[in-house]
């Protein structure tokens, strides 16, 4: 159930239609996961500084069941900068910022 948000100071325009779907899959195959347990929220336009400017930034976060560890966050930061900068290209990649939050069962609220 891995859950994803990006959040950008690019407008909404500036965020291609496809940018949610392409990312789930680019991270379904990566993370071993089904395309249809993940969530992608794609936050634009909030008021941003980072390093002391308000040039185009980008922040990815991932929360996810059992994925993320120091030998498998290593292989998963160079597609996933790659892939912030192919769709949001105004972002410079020293300008994105890309977190892995573990989940655990008792993170997510029981249905019942």
């Amino acid at each position: 159930m891995p859950h994803c948000i990006l959040s950008t100071n690019l407008s909404n325009a500036d965020v291609p239609v496809e940018f949610e779907s392409k990312l789930v899959a680019l991270l379904a195959p990566m993370f071993n996961k089904d395309p249809v347990r993940f969530t992608v929220q794609v936050r634009t336009n909030p008021r941003t500084t980072s390093a002391g400017t308000d040039a185009p930034t980008a922040l990815l976060r991932i929360w996810a069941f059992g994925v993320f560890s120091k030998e498998k966050n290593a292989e998963y930061g160079r597609p996933l900068y790659d892939f912030v900068k192919e769709h949001l290209p105004s972002v410079e990649m020293d300008r994105i910022v890309i977190r892995f939050h573990e989940m655990f069962p008792h993170d997510v609220a029981p249905k019942e």
